[in-house]
């Protein structure tokens, strides 16, 4: 009989946290352009920042698991890429005009390396290939619509608070959530969630 993922909450909390951790991905993605211009950097210099955030994703996303590998707990890791991120996003709301390439930089590799990470972080969770690969598709289906909300959630604070910065500082505090919820993956407790 197949797992039922639906009633686990495991199964919900990886979700989440997948969904959360990347809506900062889809987040900067959407307004990061938009932030500079607003500061008065050209469109072409703020679309290659966001390039950049991309080069430093891909990077960090072959790198970090790769660093992970031969360790069966994630989760130190998990909390250096999500650190990244969190110092990536407090230099765009502290000193957001002094090496911008530098914060957007950080906080892109945090976000690639905590997005490929979290996948291998779902398989831990079982033994059986099948179940492993229905975990991690219900990770990514309830991570990818959460995802897809917090750019519209980031807009709407914007466009309350008047300026990207009250964004910002939404998606830190989302980050220094999830790296609390982090420590729930112990290793020990992968049997258990079945």
């Amino acid at each position: 009989m197949p797992l039922a993922l639906w009633n686990k909450r495991r199964a919900w909390t990886l979700g989440l946290y997948f969904g959360i951790v990347n809506g900062g991905y889809t987040s900067l993605v959407a307004w990061l352009p938009a932030f500079y211009q607003q500061r008065g950097v050209s469109v072409a210099a703020s679309g290659s920042l966001l390039a950049g955030m991309t080069v430093f994703q891909a990077a960090a996303a072959l790198l970090l698991p790769l660093a992970a590998a031969s360790f069966r707990d994630r989760r130190p890791w998990l909390t250096l890429g999500l650190s990244a991120q969190w110092f990536g996003l407090l230099g765009l709301i502290v000193w957001p005009d002094a090496a911008p390439l530098l914060w957007i930089g950080v906080a892109g590799a945090g976000l690639g390396g905590t997005f490929s990470l979290t996948l291998v972080t779902a398989m831990d969770h079982s033994t059986d290939h099948r179940v492993a690969g229905r975990l991690v598709a219900f990770t990514q289906g309830v991570g990818f619509i959460v995802a897809a909300i917090a750019p519209v959630v980031a807009g709407l604070v914007r466009g309350w608070s008047g300026g990207f910065g009250a964004a910002w500082v939404m998606l830190a505090v989302c980050v220094g959530a999830m790296m609390a919820v982090t420590w729930l993956f112990s290793p020990r407790s992968y049997r258990q969630w079945r």
